[in-house]
């Protein structure tokens, strides 16, 4: 699937561990949730490019004692009209602090875009159904953001809460 990053096509640098694959040797992986614990448990410590795939219906506090570790969080959008990986991308960026990559993947539509960009979403695993220009300017026909402050410029900050801590 073709990923976007920057409101560009980018080539994904991830890869999903399959079930039953050895994370042993690998890097730049995405593990399923109900695999974390077993692959957490081998992955050294303080390795990184290390993420996870969080389904819809998990609580993001489930990730809280992890966070650290992960470079990237993938959240699942099964449908166009679920909206619960809206709501984990702003529990990971406001609540929790999360200062990686948050990737939306799963049945979203361009006019989606900008409302997840909202929620700090800054990474998406799309189908090649639409074209990149679709995703643009459906990112650009609504305003970047409904309170003020909380995207900066374009509406492409996600992590605003990183220039108060670096």
């Amino acid at each position: 699937m073709p990923i976007i990053e920057n409101h560009k096509f980018v080539d994904d640098a991830w890869s999903h561990l399959e079930e039953g694959e050895n994370p042993a040797h690998r890097s730049m992986i995405i593990v399923a949730f109900a695999r974390l614990d077993e692959v957490l448990k081998r992955w050294p410590e303080g390795h990184r490019a290390l993420g996870v795939d969080l389904p819809n219906d998990v609580s993001v506090d489930a990730l809280a004692p992890h966070l650290t570790r992960f470079d990237i969080v993938t959240l699942n959008i099964p449908g166009f009209g679920d909206g619960r990986a809206l709501s984990q991308a702003r529990s990971l960026r406001n609540t929790h602090r999360f200062g990686g990559t948050i990737r939306a993947r799963g049945n979203f539509l361009p006019d989606q875009y900008g409302f997840l960009i909202q929620s700090g979403v800054d990474s998406f695993e799309v189908s090649d159904r639409f074209p990149l220009e679709e995703w643009v300017r459906a990112a650009g026909q609504m305003p970047s953001a409904y309170q003020r402050g909380y995207a900066e410029a374009a509406g492409l900050e996600t992590r605003p809460f990183l220039k108060a801590l670096a």
